[in-house]
């Protein structure tokens, strides 16, 4: 049985412990009802450095979503099943301020709206809310804000056409006001979102208005959900899909997810646009070795300037990995038979950080899991497979024609519905470390003193640039650097920890400095 435990302010040893990179583990995790999970697997750190995981686990009828909070060395602290009146799909999963976790998603069966579920930092269910009847939806993405609150993207289907929309969500408030956006004759959708430097959020979906097939909308807003502009971008083809977008230096925008440039098939696709959405450049990869076909990208994360990482499957269990630089040239791909990747983050610690989803090891059914690398994104022995793939361009073509509302619903109160369980759950390690992917690492790179109070040092031969973000991403202060050693000033930040980027001769690397 997993006991839960009460959060505790960490001492400054634990806090100083969050700047060491773990060492690369795979954790599954298991239950006797044999019970199977599926993607996404959501994987998040919280504020204090354990990490949590987020799935739906069913095996019909019996329907649960599968709370999992762990300790940066895969050690279980909780564990809690919620389980809903009827089938539901969770899509995002972030932690509020104030330490509670917000859930997005949508339900089938007896209902088919979007909702939002609260839950304390042990995972115990607070609140569930629907969108009212007749609204159908699907919240897809949260973006947490420094005040409890969230900024959800998320579709809705109330009259003729689905409807991409945008709001600031609370915990505790049942009034939702949502932008709406839409793009005449088409339907849209919500896939994606990323936060901006600016406050605001890149968001993408797709569009849908008959045959051939999807285009895709890239749509920009500030920091309350209101649209600035959307481009639809029509790429030819079957489909495309969009997993993840980050911004870039410029302003622009760089996406990657999945593309059908004929029905029946699936290539991992990469587009770059400038700061009004304008795509600069795009392409799909074609894999050179095994087809490619069906490779159903889930995640995009851009883990620093010069690594952008895209995961997914190919089936259930094969598991896909794309790095790419900035300019879309492949660092390298490889794929694993041992386990299926969902989705991907960056620890802030520079550690990378990927659910996934694994045959059980003791039974039938499947089993969810984390699998922790550092920023050279070493494995283990799970047999990764290199392949090699090859850009192949795609001639895009723009349309901004678009319209925005505002909506006012009133969320409804279905928490009585639902219900939780103490499940009891089993860990198991996947792999060893022993295999290093072709990227570079962050070896080399010194900072210290842990905690800092006015300055901390950053060393490194060949030190270029020290960036400080904040852990929602968001860049608070660039120092240019021409040396070896370079003191980074502190005075007027707050407590807490950050994220620093380093740029040296050697290329970027992540790291987390605590400010006490």
């Amino acid at each position: 049985m997993i006991q839960l435990r009460a959060l505790c302010t960490f001492s400054t040893y634990a806090l100083a412990a969050l700047a060491l990179a773990q060492a690369p583990w795979t954790k599954l995790y298991w239950s006797a009802e044999y019970l199977a999970v599926t993607i996404p697997v959501q994987v998040a750190e919280a504020n204090n450095g354990d990490l949590v995981l987020f799935s739906r686990v069913s095996d019909f009828p019996e329907e649960r979503l599968r709370f999992i909070r762990l300790d940066p060395d895969g050690a279980l602290l909780s564990a809690v099943d919620v389980i809903p009146p009827s089938i539901v799909f969770p899509y995002s999963l972030v932690e509020l301020a104030d330490g509670r976790w917000m859930v997005g998603g949508t339900g089938i069966g007896i209902s088919n709206e979007g909702f939002t579920m609260v839950l304390d930092p042990m995972g115990d269910l607070l609140s569930v809310r629907e969108l009212p009847p007749g609204a159908f939806g699907n919240v897809m993405a949260l973006l947490p804000l420094a005040d409890t609150t969230a900024l959800a993207s998320f579709w809705m289907y109330p009259a003729a056409e689905m409807q991409a929309c945008f709001a600031v969500v609370h915990p505790d408030n049942l009034q939702l006001t949502a932008n709406t956006l839409m793009v005449p004759g088409r339907n849209t959708d919500i896939r994606a979102s990323s936060r901006c430097a600016d406050g605001g959020a890149y968001t993408a979906g797709w569009t849908w208005a008959g045959d051939p097939g999807t285009d895709m909308h890239l749509t920009r807003t500030d920091s309350t959900g209101a649209v600035q502009w959307m481009r639809r971008i029509m790429p030819g083809g079957h489909s495309i899909s969009v997993a993840g977008i980050a911004e870039m230096p410029d302003g622009g925008a760089l996406l990657g997810g999945d593309h059908a440039p004929v029905p029946g098939e699936g290539h991992p696709f990469i587009m770059r646009t400038d700061a009004t959405g304008t795509p600069l450049w795009a392409h799909y990869l074609v894999d050179t070795l095994p087809p490619s076909f069906m490779w159903d990208i889930q995640s995009a994360v851009l883990l620093n300037p010069d690594t952008f990482l895209l995961t997914g499957v190919s089936g259930i269990w094969t598991g896909i990995r794309v790095a790419v630089d900035a300019n879309g040239s492949v660092l390298f791909a490889d794929i694993s038979t041992d386990l299926g990747y969902t989705e991907v983050l960056s620890a802030a610690n520079g550690d990378v950080l990927t659910g996934v989803i694994a045959p059980s090891p003791f039974g039938s059914g499947s089993a969810q899991g984390v699998l922790r690398t550092g920023a050279d994104l070493a494995t283990g022995n799970c047999d990764p497979v290199p392949v090699g793939l090859v850009p192949m361009p795609i001639t895009s073509t723009v349309d901004t024609a678009y319209t925005t509302t505002v909506l006012n619903y009133f969320w409804q109160d279905v928490t009585s519905l639902y219900t939780q369980v103490t499940p009891v759950l089993t860990t198991s390690d996947a792999c060893l470390p022993t295999q290093a992917a072709t990227i570079s690492s962050t070896s080399g790179v010194r900072v210290w003193p842990v905690p800092a109070r006015h300055h901390c040092i950053v060393e490194t031969p060949g030190l270029r640039q020290v960036q400080i973000h904040d852990r929602l991403g968001r860049g608070l202060h660039t120092s240019l650097a021409n040396a070896q050693r370079y003191e980074v000033q502190l005075d007027g930040l707050p407590t807490g920890i950050y994220h620093l980027r380093i740029l040296s001769d050697a290329g970027w690397s992540g790291h987390a400095m605590v400010k006490e």
